[in-house]
């Protein structure tokens, strides 16, 4: 009976130890698991606290917009620019426009006959440099790689210059790339020109080949620029005044936006080829692949469509007013947001904000929040849910360019 009783505490010992053991291991992964997850939310939060910060030109002078306090503070020298285009990749440096653009005459505030200087300014010291002297950028949007910037000139030419000024060269002849007034009252624009994540390709819409001027979204195909093999082509060059572009969707494949469906021949006079109108992807080889057409989606969601982001999970976020404002009730647009993942998985619009005018100022930022210019005219950045408003400083409005 001893013998039963002494193997009984025996076995009790050994279970009540392997229980604690097993405890601590518990405990200790679980310790290990809050670590990461602090880890996790301050890497999150070094992101997030690394996007508040948005250098933009306010009343002719260069302004660092800084979100945590909302506030605008200047750079030594209060260095003059109607547009920053951007930083350096070490973020010292921001390049800006310098002098003003002479816009053509005519109905279309889209062409010019002349473009800005570009330059670059020390953000701590205020030094300024030349970058380009020739007063021909209308766009220039710097690479995701290094500091080697892709400009647009007045004459509709691409053009590629090291930040230092070095290495100026021409890669797409006039009359092609079609670059709109990035500062024209509250239709503030995109770049209309998309480097690749991987820094060697850039998109752009072009002009059709007889091109003589006119009307700037007389669209004809994608134009597509290889760094590496200084080659110049443009895909789908055969479908006429269909292609938007809307950046890259992976570093193989540009988003574009087909609004009018057709090749017609004026001297046969029949449509010879027709597509499916929306949202597709084209690849650098020029295959060109349906996603999804937003024309009959929601309130009259996709007719007007004010700005997409595509997010590094390749999830397409599109904005875009929905109801119509008239002369009795100018506030009865709406903000909406849509969220595509594929072709046969999409969200339904969602309402972010609320009371627009017609024509109001609205865009994604380059982190993806949303920004657009509320009843009072004053521009608010928000969530994509719509939450956590900053309503901006009153100096910031539009028009006004946040480089992407």
């Amino acid at each position: 009976m001893k013998k039963i009783l002494l193997i009984l505490l025996i076995v009790g010992l050994i279970g009540v130890i392997s229980y604690l053991v097993w405890n601590q291991n518990i405990n200790k992964r679980e310790e290990e698991n809050n670590i990461s997850d602090i880890e996790e939310n301050l890497k999150e939060e070094e992101d997030i606290e690394t996007r508040t910060i948005f250098p933009i030109a306010v009343g002719y002078e260069v302004k660092i917009l800084d979100l945590k306090s909302n506030t605008l503070s200047s750079i030594p020298g209060n260095p003059e620019a109607e547009v920053v285009f951007g930083e350096s990749v070490d973020g010292k440096w921001l390049i800006i426009s310098e002098g003003k653009r002479e816009v053509a005459p005519g109905p279309s505030p889209d062409f010019f006959l002349s473009g800005w200087n570009l330059y670059r300014v020390n953000k701590e010291t205020g030094e300024k440099l030349p970058i380009v002297l020739d007063k021909n950028v209308i766009v220039a949007v710097r690479s995701p790689k290094e500091d080697l910037i892709a400009y647009v000139t007045h004459t509709n030419g691409l053009w590629l210059v090291n930040l230092d000024g070095e290495n100026k060269r021409q890669v797409v002849p006039d009359n092609i790339v079609i670059a709109g007034n990035i500062l024209w009252m509250k239709r503030t624009g995109e770049p209309f020109i998309f480097w690749s994540s991987d820094g060697k390709k850039i998109s752009f819409s072009t002009f059709p080949k007889d091109y003589k001027g006119g009307d700037m979204w007389e669209t004809q195909g994608v134009g597509l620029y290889l760094l590496e093999e200084n080659e110049f082509k443009i895909l789908g060059e055969d479908i006429y005044n269909v292609f938007n572009v809307w950046g890259w969707y992976d570093n193989e494949n540009i988003l574009v936006n087909i609004a009018q469906p057709f090749i017609y021949d004026p001297e046969k006079g029949k449509v010879l080829r027709s597509e499916g109108s929306g949202l597709h992807l084209v690849n650098i080889d020029g295959e060109i692949k349906y996603l999804i057409d937003l024309t009959y989606i929601g309130d009259n969601f996709g007719s007007s469509i004010s700005d997409i982001f595509i997010n590094k999970d390749k999830k397409i976020f599109v904005i875009a007013p929905v109801g119509k404002s008239t002369t009795e009730d100018p506030l009865n647009q709406d903000l909406a947001i849509m969220i595509i993942k594929s072709k046969e998985e999409f969200e339904e619009p969602k309402t972010v904000a609320t009371g627009f005018q017609g024509g109001c100022f609205k865009k994604f930022a380059s982190d993806g929040r949303i920004i657009y210019e509320n009843r009072d005219g004053r521009l608010v950045i928000i969530n994509l849910d719509g939450s956590n408003p900053i309503v901006l400083p009153p100096e910031v409005k539009p028009p006004i360019y946040f480089a992407p």
